[in-house]
């Protein structure tokens, strides 16, 4: 599901984003913190230790409405996309020491 947010996400933002087949969020996520990749996309339980430490920033949520888990997070509706249709449960995040600007189109490389 979350290649497919991430495809959608490309096609409402106007950006072009690569995609990297990842056995499991696991090694995605190792390879964002690492340096490896630019971002990810993936399920809130998946990411939300690294969010709440500190090292992992998370950009936005594809529900309808902000996560529990994650209120201070908006969606991606909120981001500028309210036409993005999303699989539910997934968002976008990357290293807090990366981050170029606060708008999802600045991930894009």
């Amino acid at each position: 599901m979350s290649h497919l947010a991430g495809e959608l996400l490309q096609r409402a933002a106007g950006v072009k984003l690569t995609h990297v087949p990842y056995k499991g969020a696991a090694q995605a996520l190792t390879d964002t913190l690492g340096g490896q990749a630019d971002s990810f996309m993936s399920s809130v339980p998946s990411a939300l230790a690294q969010v709440k430490g500190g090292r992992l920033r998370a950009l936005a949520v594809s529900s309808a409405a902000r996560s529990s888990e994650l209120p201070g997070t908006p969606t991606i509706a909120e981001s500028g996309f309210p036409d993005s249709r999303r699989p539910p449960g997934t968002g976008c995040s990357r290293p807090p020491a990366r981050l170029r600007a606060s708008s999802l189109g600045s991930t894009a490389r």
